[in-house]
């Protein structure tokens, strides 16, 4: 008997699994248990919870972007504000409908990732360790604004008037 070809026709009837989630910075990344690829589709960003630190008094952190990739089985979220590296972050994902359908995670097969409860996401983001760096000043009238770069991790606290020492230069 001569070499046939031979078509394999098992269809793929289980949806990916949740296996974990890290963040690094601006960057989630959740990761699924699969037999084959994700598909390429991106899921709707509004599916995912993403929220920075203890879980009774949690903070959004809005998904700004989806982006797959498919042989990784991958789904990295962009974030509306960086982590930091101490920060607690959890996750969590609702299938938008109860079939199967592009807009939710689901593998090539077309197979949907069930919603997923509130999961803690490890958090890679590394220790800040440069310091902000002065950039500009800006004078208006009996108030002087400065300017630094990385601003958005200093601390908001004001300094009084009486706490500094006025410096004056001709």
């Amino acid at each position: 008997l001569a070499p046939q070809p031979v078509m394999n026709n098992t269809i793929d009837s289980v949806a990916p699994v949740f296996a974990s989630a890290t963040v690094n910075g601006s960057f989630l990344v959740v990761s699924y248990t699969e037999t084959d690829a994700l598909s390429d589709a991106a899921p709707l960003g509004s599916a995912f919870s993403v929220k920075v630190g203890p879980t009774a008094t949690a903070v959004d952190n809005p998904v700004t972007s989806v982006f797959v990739s498919p042989n990784a089985k991958t789904i990295t979220l962009g974030l509306t504000n960086p982590i930091l590296n101490a920060q607690v972050v959890i996750v969590a994902y609702t299938d938008p409908t109860v079939d199967n359908d592009v807009n939710a995670v689901q593998d090539a097969s077309g197979n949907d990732a069930l919603s997923l409860t509130v999961q803690t996401v490890t958090n890679a983001t590394p220790i800040d360790i440069l310091p902000p760096v002065f950039t500009t000043a800006v004078a208006n009238g009996s108030e002087i604004t400065l300017n630094f770069s990385d601003a958005s991790l200093l601390s908001t606290t004001t300094v009084l008037k009486n706490a500094t020492t006025n410096y004056f230069s001709n």
